[in-house]
């Protein structure tokens, strides 16, 4: 999918938004906070990864994507899907936000 990268290309309305999008395994559910155009918080709500694998990759993908204020980040060895399902779904509530 084509990344995003928040830098006031396009503007994004303030407020909470989730998106959902299929990792190792479905439905793996974010929620993010947007303020002044920035991705300023992002929770993993739910998920159904295989413990072991999946850790690292939550740890690590929401706080790069905040720090980089981009979703063209490089998904975390060994936890590919489950880093590829949370930029996409972080992309997916980000396509919610966006201001046409």
């Amino acid at each position: 999918s084509e990344r995003i990268f928040l830098d006031g290309s396009v503007n994004y309305k303030d407020g909470i938004y989730t998106g959902i999008a299929d990792a190792y395994n479905e439905d793996l559910t974010v929620t993010i906070n947007i303020e002044d155009n920035a991705i300023t918080d992002i929770t993993i709500t739910s998920h159904n990864e295989t413990p072991g694998f999946y850790e690292e990759s939550f740890e690590e993908v929401p706080a790069l994507i905040i720090t980089e204020q981009t979703t063209n980040i490089d998904t975390i060895s060994g936890a590919t899907y489950s880093s590829q399902g949370i930029l996409l779904a972080v992309e997916e509530a980000l396509a919610k936000a966006t201001i046409n």
